[in-house]
């Protein structure tokens, strides 16, 4: 049996799609602090900003088709940013966070020397390209030139760099030896954005419509909103609600759903 089919059965993942099927998944159900209500007749979610709410429902996906997120949504008062956009996992349902995508093409080097189970440092052949301020960057192991790793779980956060000697912010948690390869990475946004980042809310209903289509990463420890991050095969829903004021801003949204595009 395939991977991807038993993880549907364990997970609840839905729409296992081919070519010949174009595929709706409508939302209904989630997690965090957001309850069903009725507003104006209809059926909607109540939340209050901030929040983070994410969909119950995973959905495979293929990286070569096209697909729209959308959502309406609609604030009680004012001072509400809306991020909204998918949770990436890969077919082992293993979440693909920005650091494991956010390559720096010009930092590939390789261990001088073997480094030990336990150790908080390495030494590489050249850590020029190489920075640890601010504190979001990573040492990404067993690197390959053609990117061919991402995504890459292989990561220990750097915490500083001596000349060509850096100083690891966890201990290795295996031995690995010299020659191994080892890039930079950079954390980032914590989901794929595509239907929005950081957009006010009104106190109008507003729908918010995100495409995504391909794999892709910036090379420069950026990435794309527009793009599935490199493995993706699962994806969840989710959103997240800012409040710039000092009082939590009931927020209400309805109809979220992802489509395949034909």
């Amino acid at each position: 049996m395939k991977k991807s089919t038993v993880l549907a059965v364990l997970f609840g993942i839905t729409g296992i799609l081919n070519a010949q099927d174009a595929v709706t998944h409508q939302f209904d159900s989630f997690k965090g602090k957001c309850t069903a209500a009725t507003l104006d007749g209809s059926k909607v979610f109540e939340t209050q900003a901030p929040v983070i709410v994410t969909a119950q429902k995973c959905v495979e996906v293929n990286p070569a088709k096209t697909y729209i997120l959308s959502g309406e949504f609609k604030a009680a008062g004012q001072g509400t940013g809306l991020y909204f956009g998918i949770i990436s996992y890969d077919e082992d349902m293993q979440e693909i966070k920005a650091q494991n995508i956010n390559a720096f093409e010009n930092t590939l080097t390789e261990l001088s020397e073997p480094a030990k189970a336990g150790s908080r440092t390495i030494k590489v052949r050249s850590a020029a390209n190489w920075k640890a301020v601010p504190a979001n960057f990573f040492a990404a192991f067993n690197a390959d030139e053609n990117f061919k790793d991402l995504p890459n779980f292989n990561l220990l956060p750097v915490k500083a760099i001596n000349e060509n000697e850096i100083t690891l912010g966890a201990p290795l948690s295996k031995a690995y030896p010299a020659g191994t390869k080892v890039r930079m990475h950079r954390a980032g946004s914590g989901w794929t954005y595509c239907a929005a980042a950081n957009k006010p809310l009104s106190v109008e209903w507003t729908t918010f419509t995100g495409k995504i289509k391909g794999s892709g990463f910036h090379r420069k420890g950026g990435e794309f909103y527009d793009r599935f991050r490199p493995g993706t095969r699962l994806v969840v829903p989710a959103l997240t609600l800012r409040n710039t004021g000092k009082e939590p801003v009931k927020v209400f949204f309805r109809n979220l759903k992802l489509e395949e595009m034909k």
